[in-house]
């Protein structure tokens, strides 16, 4: 009998040691198969104003992420000067996010919440948030917190540093700043930019991104755009006062 209880006793703990092993094996495998997500420092939402798009009073800026983790979801909170701007809505360049946006009157708080089953990209616009622009300029100094959330932990947020003023919907750039851009559209690959006040030059494409870029920027000034493709692009002049914004059109050669 005591063989018997020794023996069933023994074949019991080999049992339960294959499982054991069976089960550590298997939560081993689990975890050197799927990516661990940290979110610290290192990964962060630019809410870049260099890049915002105005006409007439309606100014877009867009939210770019910069990580190198999958991120599935971006949720934001900002406070701002409502004496110059009036919030409009949200507008999605990803199309398959789904997302919420409010903004209590309260505490003057834009908040804005996201997630995807598809991952969000990096460096590219995700949204842009529309506002009206009441008073003639807003500058960084106008937006006086935020908050920035990548799945749901805290990242680092940036604010570029440009300042933006509004024009009526019919205004050109050279009546406002005494620039003259020609020829729009161009066919040769290149601009003239006459005027009198000294700076620095971006060109942005449709999604956002500095294409081309000169500092500094002389008074009548001839721009190369080789390299470029036939399009619409965004050309930005920087001076100490402020920017402007023009639109240019490449056609094929």
């Amino acid at each position: 009998m005591k063989f018997l209880l020794k023996t069933i006793l023994f074949f019991g703990f080999l049992i339960v040691s294959n499982i054991s092993c069976i089960n550590a094996k298997s939560n081993f495998h689990i975890t050197n198969n799927s990516k661990l997500t940290t979110i610290d420092n290192k990964d962060s939402v630019y809410f870049n104003l260099t890049a915002a798009t105005i006409s007439g009073d309606i100014l877009d800026i867009p939210l770019y992420i910069e990580s190198d983790d999958d991120i599935n979801s971006l949720d934001f909170s900002l406070l701002y000067n409502t004496e110059k701007l009036t919030y409009q809505k949200i507008i999605d360049h990803t199309g398959h996010i789904q997302y919420t946006d409010f903004f209590n009157p309260t505490d003057q708080t834009l908040r804005f919440t996201s997630n995807s089953f598809t991952t969000y990209n990096s460096n590219v616009k995700i949204v842009s948030v529309r506002f009206k622009l009441v008073n003639q300029c807003i500058s960084e100094v106008d937006f006086f917190k935020s908050e920035f959330l990548l799945n749901g932990d805290s990242c680092s947020p940036k604010i570029s540093k440009a300042t933006i003023c509004r024009t009526s919907a019919n205004e050109d750039i050279s009546k406002t700043s005494q620039y003259n851009v020609y020829p729009i559209p161009t066919s040769n690959n290149e601009i003239y930019i006459d005027g009198d006040i000294n700076g620095s030059i971006e060109i942005y494409n449709l999604e956002g991104k500095v294409v081309y870029d000169m500092f500094p920027f002389e008074i009548k000034e001839k721009i190369a755009l080789n390299g470029l493709k036939p399009g619409l692009y965004i050309l930005k002049i920087y001076t100490d006062q402020t920017s402007f914004s023009k639109r240019i059109i490449i056609l094929s050669n």
